[in-house]
């Protein structure tokens, strides 16, 4: 085996030349007024983006939105248990208008269908209470 010491030292190894051909990018500064652009320029292209695909979003693109429509998941501080009281809630009204209407006589369908009506305004309360 061969130590090297302060007397014995290895070759010189031949080095490597450089070819000038970069492979990596290199990082820098990027000015400002570049960066503003970049992200006007991101946003507009997620916007389209969103437009062009308009699904999981409220409303699709050129829909009509109703003037008194209310989303109270959107309101600041709702809590994921409101949202299960009236699930909840939302589903006993829903089982109530249902029992009734399996009970009944088909004379007595006519009239419940305008019970339904009523109710189901009162079911697009029930959010609002909450």
């Amino acid at each position: 085996m061969k130590f090297y010491t302060q007397f014995e030292r290895p070759e010189k190894v031949n080095v490597e030349k450089n070819s000038g051909e970069l492979l990596v990018e290199k990082g820098g500064y990027i000015p400002m007024k570049r960066q503003i652009e970049q992200f006007m320029t991101s946003g507009e292209r997620l916007a389209n983006a969103r437009k062009a695909m308009s699904l999981g979003y409220d409303f699709a693109p050129g829909e009509d939105v109703d003037e008194n429509y209310y989303d109270p998941t959107r309101e600041p501080g709702f809590d994921l248990a409101d949202a299960s009281a009236i699930a909840q809630a939302l589903q006993n009204k829903k089982q109530d208008i249902i029992k009734p209407k399996s009970n009944e006589s088909s004379e007595e369908a006519g009239s419940a269908a305008s019970v339904e009506k009523s109710d189901a305004s009162d079911i697009a309360d029930v959010g609002k209470e909450v």
